[in-house]
């Protein structure tokens, strides 16, 4: 790429070493091997926000090559999906003993029991979790997302180049043009700065829209706000790795956004995880072998319970963080 790449090459790079770097993490992930799960899912997120943020752009070159990429992205989706609950269980596991090496709960003889019976269930939950993921992956077949983004690649590298194998290329870009999107062939930067535009003002409704949520609704409709948060983290980070700059007068834009992805990251997890040891200890039987006792069923009470306070914290940054989103696009 050039000093100053075009959309259609930062496109092309993104998606072919982001498919490369999956078929090396689902392999770890079928292995098992550390953080393979965590990355495999990261990185189909990562793809799948691109493809969402640039989809005006990329939808006639898909559909000229005869690619389904609404397909595509639903498949990165549910796959991200499958895999997330493992991870999901992967950090609850890890949450849990941090919480109680940190002294969440009173020093009490119970204590081990309590993280050993938490760490046997979320263990059991995420290997359980990342075996229906892999099934899920051998219900397309072997290979079957990367060939296609494979495809996608080739197919936007030559509307690039402007191959002659790609019949209706100037068409197509002469469609986008009257349209109001400039194509492959604009400035990656200006087309990032337009992305980060639109993102960032559809984090701020959610942010509003969750604000007037019931509370019964709270919870979801926060997980929206950051779902959005991250896709916006995402795509700058994708683009901003190969050189592009971050457009003038976003980076206030940016910073906000990133702060509410990681607040209500952080307020996920304290759900999650509050969540995963009450059902833990309420689906143990009253009486057996597999019967919890009274004071570590206590014990794990008292961590939920502390996970309130986790929780409040990160909502009270997360609103700071919505506000300087707001200013910032004002």
């Amino acid at each position: 790429m050039g000093p100053t790449p075009t959309l259609g090459e930062v496109l092309v790079a993104v998606i072919t070493a982001r498919t490369t770097t999956l078929v090396e993490l689902e392999r770890g992930a079928r292995e098992d091997a550390a953080d393979a799960v965590h990355q495999y899912r990261v990185t189909l997120r990562r793809l799948r926000s691109v493809l969402a943020a640039f989809s005006a752009e990329l939808e006639p070159i898909a559909a000229a090559a005869a690619l389904d990429l609404p397909a595509l992205s639903a498949r990165l989706r549910d796959v991200a999906r499958a895999f997330g609950l493992a991870r999901d269980a992967e950090v609850n596991g890890a949450l849990m003993a941090e919480r109680l090496a940190a002294g969440a709960t009173p020093a009490r003889e119970e204590v081990p029991e309590a993280r050993r019976l938490l760490a046997e269930a979320a263990t059991a939950e995420y290997q359980r979790y990342r075996t229906r993921a892999i099934a899920l992956l051998d219900g397309y077949g072997p290979g079957t997302l990367q060939a296609v983004l494979t495809a996608l690649a080739t197919a936007v590298g030559e509307d690039v180049l402007g191959s002659p194998e790609q019949q209706g290329s100037a068409r197509r870009v002469s469609e986008q043009q009257r349209a109001g999107r400039p194509g492959m062939g604009q400035d990656a930067e200006g087309a990032l700065a337009r992305s980060i535009d639109d993102q960032a003002a559809r984090v701020l409704h959610l942010a509003r829209k969750a604000k007037r949520a019931a509370p019964a609704d709270a919870a979801a409709a926060l997980h929206e706000v950051r779902k959005k948060a991250k896709r916006l983290r995402y795509t700058i980070e994708e683009v901003t790795e190969l050189g592009v700059e971050i457009p003038p007068g976003r980076q206030d834009v940016v910073e906000a956004a990133h702060d509410i992805q990681e607040q209500l990251g952080t307020h996920h997890d304290s759900v999650g995880l509050a969540a995963f040891v009450r059902s833990t200890v309420r689906g143990r039987p009253a009486t057996g072998p597999r019967a919890v006792g009274t004071m570590v069923a206590f014990t794990a009470g008292e961590l939920a319970g502390a996970e309130q306070a986790v929780q409040r914290d990160a909502l009270r940054r997360y609103r700071k963080a919505r506000r300087a989103l707001r200013d910032a696009l004002t």
